[in-house]
């Protein structure tokens, strides 16, 4: 894709070829199947970050997951989400309000991703939510095999925890929501 830089690359497909995805797989399996990795190497900014989560938003013709880091210390809030509530951070990190929805998330060393699925794709049919339980439970697994200790919250889990005092109710990771994953 012209719209991504140098420093990032596809890094899933080695073979240089076409994939095999069978018609027989769910939709979700499909979509995991046939994603076109991007690995960006070098960090970046808050906005420019997002400004390249967007030109992937506008110009993806398949599925896309994009692996990204932070250069320095960033907050990012939903796109409904209010300058007001974030401003307060604003001297101590980069803010950068996302292209979706969702809580406060604070960025520093995390290994952040973003997936685009193109309208006209067939697991764009899905509901937002399935796909997003489905793609965490693939992370779980994936981080599981290598050692990590990591769990998908259930429904049950999310509802029995109370919000830390002196957090913030809409900060993503001190009050998870049902399909997220957390390590132990």
């Amino acid at each position: 894709m012209a719209v991504i830089p140098s420093g990032v690359e596809e890094s899933l497909d080695v073979s240089g070829g076409t994939r095999d995805v069978s018609t027989s797989l769910d939709t979700t399996t499909r979509l995991l199947a046939s994603l076109h990795v991007y690995h960006d190497d070098g960090g970046h900014s808050g906005a420019m970050s997002m400004a390249l989560d967007e030109a992937l938003l506008e110009h993806a013709t398949v599925p896309s997951i994009r692996f990204y880091q932070w250069r320095a210390p960033a907050l990012s809030f939903g796109y409904f989400g209010k300058f007001a509530d974030v401003a307060i951070h604003e001297c101590e990190r980069d803010l950068v309000r996302r292209w979706t929805g969702g809580g406060i998330v604070f960025h520093g060393d995390d290994l952040t991703y973003s997936i685009v699925i193109p309208a006209n794709d067939a697991a764009f049919d899905e509901s937002s939510m399935l796909i997003y339980k489905k793609v965490h439970c693939a992370l779980c697994t994936a981080l599981n095999e290598v050692g990590k200790r990591a769990v998908v919250i259930g429904s049950a889990r999310c509802a029995d925890r109370t919000p830390q005092r002196g957090v913030p109710t809409n900060n993503c990771f001190a009050n998870p929501v049902h399909a997220d994953v957390m390590l132990n």
